[in-house]
């Protein structure tokens, strides 16, 4: 690039030293330079737009321009600007770009826009749309290029645009969308879990999927969930994936009384090299012997309360981004209460279990029926064992569209407000009757009822003492 004559600092000087303006009669007399080579580097100055001239008459009086270059307002944009000559080779470009490719101007000048930018899909290429906005056309796509193991996303606008000597040439315009994108794709993960782990009603279905999706996001290796066990509070590993035999051997429980065990209760993520995060005074060594470098513990919270937390490690040295931290937080946030819903849910299913093995379990017929304070309106049976089924010769759904005077033939009205009267006010009865079976047999049983609450329902359980049968 050739140099800028020594004229013409000296004519921006004393047009500095003048800011009313001067003629050109003046400013020849003041830098001794003749008044035609003066007029000549005036007109370059007015067409590089550094000087202004206005007439007065015959006179024509020049001062310092006040407007301000194109190349210093790109500096001020939050946007990456490039600017291309025809020949496709960068001729400027903004601050922020500089910074995001770090390099320096005079590096970049000169340089194919092919070779700097690479769109991380190698099936795609700068080429077309360059050559469209060469044709004339203003051009609009997106595009994502990978700045190290990082992609970044930009909405990418080419401009036609004319040189001052005339020559085409193109302005290009990245604006950075990446957390747009990453946040629409986070929608499309949640939706996408949320389907899945609707249907789910098992942990050992639901934490691989939950696991899985928080090692996408951070894109890491390995990683685990621990629960808090209701017992001891301590923090159980329950599931893991990519983590060794060491860790999960030695460092499979945190304790709560433990520093990290605090820090999981108090529901601050951690971020940080391994040997900085301590699981207990005794591991610090077993987890430089798991091979992980970084890791995250994750607390995943459920109505205010920590149920467990992610351990989410990498054998790389990572500081996790901050869209990335605030994507898996966001993530936990959800996965807590949903891993809640399921724990509940399998509690329940094993608490029915028990309950059904036990009620099953015993030798006399139990029948559970809905209570009525009304001789002429009995309750519904809602439950019965096996022993009902087979000492009186019914299946259970026969038995559930029954009520239980249905089975006694014997109970006159008065004894069934004795008994109605027994369970209002002491909430037990016990009194003999007689039962009718499938087959029309009559059989001698000893009732014993009990009143109680059930699922905001009253019912009855009544025991049929089969040495009566």
């Amino acid at each position: 690039m050739d140099s800028e004559p020594s004229e013409l600092p000296a004519i921006l000087e004393i047009l500095k030293e003048n800011p009313r303006g001067m003629s050109v009669r003046q400013i020849s007399e003041a830098i001794g330079m003749n008044r035609v080579t003066v007029a000549r580097y005036l007109d370059v100055l007015r067409t590089s737009g550094r000087v202004e001239m206005v007439p007065y008459g015959q006179a024509k009086v020049y001062f310092l321009s006040h407007r301000v270059p194109i190349s210093a307002l790109l500096d001020f944009s939050s946007d990456y600007v490039i600017v291309l000559g025809n020949d496709r080779k960068i001729v400027h470009a903004n601050s922020n770009m500089l910074e995001l490719f770090d390099l320096k101007l005079d590096a970049l000048s000169g340089v194919y826009i092919d070779d700097l930018m690479s769109p991380d899909n190698d099936e795609k290429s700068l080429r077309p749309s360059i050559d469209a906005a060469l044709a004339g056309r203003e051009v609009t796509e997106e595009i994502c290029i990978q700045k190290g193991s990082a992609d970044i996303c930009f909405e990418m606008k080419i401009i036609p645009a004319v040189f001052e000597d005339g020559a085409p040439g193109l302005t290009i315009i990245f604006h950075d969308i990446t957390e747009k994108k990453r946040t629409e794709e986070m929608i499309l993960i949640q939706r996408d879990l949320a389907w899945q782990l609707s249907a789910t009603q098992s942990l050992s279905v639901a934490l691989p999927l939950c696991i899985r999706t928080a090692r996408y996001i951070l894109n890491i290796e390995a990683g685990g969930v621990y629960l808090k066990n209701d017992e001891t509070n301590d923090f159980e590993l329950v599931y893991s994936e990519g983590l060794n035999d060491l860790f999960r051997t030695k460092i499979g429980t945190i304790k709560a009384g433990s520093r990290l065990g605090r820090d999981i209760m108090s529901g601050r993520p951690i971020y940080g090299k391994t040997e900085e995060i301590r699981f207990g005074d005794d591991v610090a060594d077993m987890l430089v012997g798991t091979g992980l470098r970084s890791l995250a513990i994750i607390p995943l919270p459920d109505n205010g309360k920590v149920i467990g937390c992610f351990s989410l490690g990498s054998y790389v040295l990572d500081d996790y981004s901050k869209f990335n931290k605030r994507e898996i937080e966001t993530l936990a946030t959800y996965i807590g209460s949903v891993i809640s819903r399921i724990k509940t849910q399998e509690d329940l299913r094993i608490s029915e279990k028990k309950y059904k093995t036990l009620f099953n379990y015993c030798e006399n017929p139990v029948f559970v029926h809905k209570f009525r304070d009304n001789i002429r309106d009995p309750g519904r049976i809602v439950e019965v064992n096996s022993a009902a089924c087979a000492g009186f010769g019914y299946s259970r759904n026969e038995l559930y569209n029954m009520s239980i005077l249905d089975l006694d033939c014997h109970l006159s009205d008065e004894g069934l407000i004795s008994v109605i009267d027994d369970l209002k006010h002491e909430k037990v009865a016990e009194y003999r009757t007689i039962y009718r079976n499938k087959d029309g047999i009559e059989v001698p049983v000893n009732v014993r009822s009990h009143l109680f609450d059930f699922d905001k329902n009253s019912v009855i359980l009544s025991v049929a003492n089969k040495n009566i049968i």
